[in-house]
């Protein structure tokens, strides 16, 4: 079974991840064989990229080793070259196909009785069918680089140009409009869509057009061509000429004779055979061999001459014999054709046929083909060397008896017989196949349709040997399941001994807490005993002190978190001790606090400062038993958070100077201040307040509800 896209994400991260870590031979081996395998998915070659890049990432950020960037993108490109090398052989087979569909596309194009035609970006005709120059009366030289526009009806070009220019924007549309015919304007009815090259891109239009007053056209074409007729002969590339066997004389040669062959008509009608002057060396003796056939109107044949300027030419000659009444041969009329083209060509094909071929016996799977009426077409050398197939059953081209040898050598036949169902060959189903073989080699099996044009012609069959990849993915299976089984274990230690260090801080918390109140309870013992109301009243801001601090430890050990406590559960607790500690009734507290989750670092010093700013409000604010009100505030201001204590009591003194006064309450919020890196400021025009502002701290957060 093939991976998706996902679980083979999975097999190229660990294959990749281990390739970085041990770069050898091995390792790309594995990426080859990686490219194959997503080939066989139906993977693309974007899916790939995509799947290396987000590889590369989650590698260079997990692995801390890989600190020489030139390094790192060698092995990437080798690595990534290795596995879309697979896809090249995709490519060779399908140009294989694509040569064998060319010849049959041609006869299917020139056979349509539709106009035909495709344009470049500039708007020119760049090909057509024949039925593009019978519509319109002109000749292929006429239509070469033809603007399309001027086929139209002249008040109808605006139109059509603002439908191509759809095609350019949507890729398709269809135009109705006016042709121009030798009929006159012709109502056509035209679809075009986008033209693009290997690459993808667009290149270009191709327009199919129909109209059903054909058979008008064609009359008028035909008459046309009656027309044209005697002038046929004076200007076509082929060469015509008429002899008089009986004399050996040339009665008629076309002008073409002089363009093709460089030799002037007069010298032929003086010498019908000065032509042998420009054969190539190696033919000349043949075609004096052949001059008796040539006169008697039996010749078909080729041969290679030297052209004007240097370069070997080929021709090709056809003579045929005109009778009398009486029977007699009376006149001998040849063609000559310029086919130095199709040669070259030919030649190319024979050189691409030979590559292609080369190609097929290089590939390391074992291939062979089928048709449809169970006979071997072809196959590589590596077939015969993977199943180690005895000569006189391939040469026997029969498919049974193929079958036969390859089912003795299988594990499981049915799983190979189904691949060689007749109902299978006329289908364009591609069928993929695990095989195992009873010598323990496990092959993978393809078989795609062998197509010429839309015609199924028979089965190609791909055999590769993958024993070697099945054992690496069950080896990195196993390796996987005992990591996995690694990293529960792991997990669970971890999860122990974090349960352990959460009770152990819980229990110090717990501790601290339970001290801290035992120095309370002594300051208050302590403070039952003193007369003097001064040094009571700094046992008291001592008490109070300890106390805030108690409550942060006793806060942190009863939360689930104990790096942080939430501000707004915390501060107001301690406000409302401050108040019970000097048993103001007349004096009301107020909070503004924003849910905000606090450190230790964070917590003690606000506490502190809301401490002493809160104690001195109660002592000095308002006296004489005064009534009032005091205010505390802690607001999230972005990256900053602001802490403000202010009261409606009688206010500082004007000459009032924080830096002067010799408060030890006051001398302690300025340090507090300066420790949490903030800044202190008061405001005495209604009352007292005073506004710490402090930068807030990463570890401090929202409240999580």
């Amino acid at each position: 079974m093939n991976p998706n896209l996902s679980e083979f994400a999975e097999i190229y991260l660990c294959a990749i991840g281990e390739y970085f870590r041990e770069p050898n031979a091995t390792g790309l081996q594995r990426a080859k064989d990686l490219g194959y395998l997503a080939m066989d998915a139906g993977l693309r070659i974007t899916d790939i990229s995509n799947i290396y890049q987000q590889s590369l990432e989650k590698i260079v950020e997990t692995n801390s080793t890989l600190e020489n960037g030139l390094q790192l993108i060698k092995q990437g490109t080798e690595w990534l070259t290795k596995t879309l090398s697979a896809f090249e052989k995709q490519e060779d087979r399908l140009y294989e196909d694509k040569i064998a569909n060319i010849g049959e596309q041609e006869v299917m194009v020139e056979s349509l009785p539709d106009i035909l035609f495709s344009i470049n970006k500039l708007g020119n005709l760049t090909k057509w069918n024949k039925e593009l120059e019978l519509a319109t009366g002109l000749n292929s030289d006429a239509l070469k680089n033809q603007r399309i526009l001027d086929l139209f009806q002249a008040d109808y070009r605006f139109l059509v140009a603002k439908k191509i220019s759809e095609v350019w924007e949507k890729g398709a549309t269809k135009i109705e409009a006016p042709f121009l015919t030798l009929a006159g304007p012709q109502l056509y009815h035209f679809k075009g869509i986008v033209m693009r090259d290997a690459k993808v891109e667009v290149v270009g239009q191709v327009y199919i057009g129909r109209n059903f007053s054909q058979q008008k056209i064609r009359d008028a074409a035909l008459r046309e061509s009656e027309e044209r007729f005697r002038l046929v002969v004076e200007n076509i590339e082929t060469i015509f000429w008429l002899s008089n066997p009986v004399e050996n004389k040339i009665i008629y040669v076309s002008p073409a004779y002089e363009k093709i062959l460089g030799i002037s008509c007069d010298r032929v009608y003086e010498n019908p055979h000065a032509f042998l002057d420009i054969v190539h060396e190696d033919d000349r003796d043949l075609m004096k061999v052949a001059l008796p056939l040539i006169n008697k109107g039996n010749y078909d044949g080729e041969y290679r001459i030297n052209r004007a300027d240097g370069k070997l030419g080929w021709i090709h000659a056809r003579t045929f014999p005109i009778f009398d009444k009486q029977g007699k041969l009376y006149r001998v009329a040849g063609l000559a054709q310029d086919i130095t083209e199709r040669k070259q060509q030919e030649m190319a094909l024979e050189k691409s046929v030979s590559l292609l071929r080369a190609t097929l016996e290089a590939t390391a799977d074992g291939i062979i083909v089928i048709s449809n009426d169970g006979k071997i077409i072809d196959f590589n050398q590596n077939l015969v060397q993977m199943w180690h197939i005895p000569p006189d059953v391939l040469l026997s081209q029969d498919e049974n008896e193929l079958l036969t040898f390859l089912l003795a050598h299988v594990k499981k036949p049915e799983q190979l017989v189904k691949t060689f169902h007749h109902e299978i060959f006329v289908t364009s189903y591609i069928l993929k196949n695990i095989i195992e073989l009873k010598n323990g080699r496990i092959i993978e099996q393809v078989c795609i349709p062998h197509q010429l044009g839309n015609s199924i012609r028979g089965r190609v069959f791909s055999f590769r040997d993958i024993t070697e990849r099945k054992q690496t993915e069950l080896a990195l299976l196993k390796l996987n399941e005992e990591l996995e089984i690694r990293v529960i274990e792991r997990t669970l230690d971890l999860q122990e001994s974090l349960t352990e260090k959460e009770v152990l801080l819980k229990e110090i918390h717990h501790r601290v807490k339970n001290n801290l109140q035992i120095i309370i309870s002594l300051l208050k013992l302590q403070s039952y005993s003193i007369k003097d109301a001064s040094t009571l009243h700094i046992f008291k801001d001592s008490y109070n002190r300890v106390h805030s601090l108690a409550l942060i430890h006793e806060k942190l050990y009863s939360t689930e978190s104990f790096a942080s406590i939430d501000a707004a559960d915390y501060l107001p607790s301690l406000m409302a001790n401050l108040l019970s500690a000097y048993g103001r009734n007349t004096i009301t507290l107020k909070d503004a606090i924003a849910p905000l989750q606090l450190d230790i670092d964070t917590a003690i010093p606000c506490g502190l400062i809301i401490t002493e700013l809160v104690s001195n409000a109660l002592k000095y604010a308002f006296p004489e038993d005064r009534a009032g009100k005091i205010m505390v505030q802690l607001r999230d201001e972005g990256d900053k958070i602001c802490l403000s204590v202010s009261d409606n009591g009688i206010g500082l003194p004007p000459d009032f100077s924080i830096e002067q006064s010799e408060s030890l309450g006051l001398q302690l919020v300025t340090n507090l201040t300066q420790q949490l890196d903030g800044s202190l400021a008061w405001d005495t025009s209604n009352g007292t307040a005073f506004i710490i502002t402090f930068t807030k701290p990463a570890t401090c957060g929202g409240n999580s509800q």
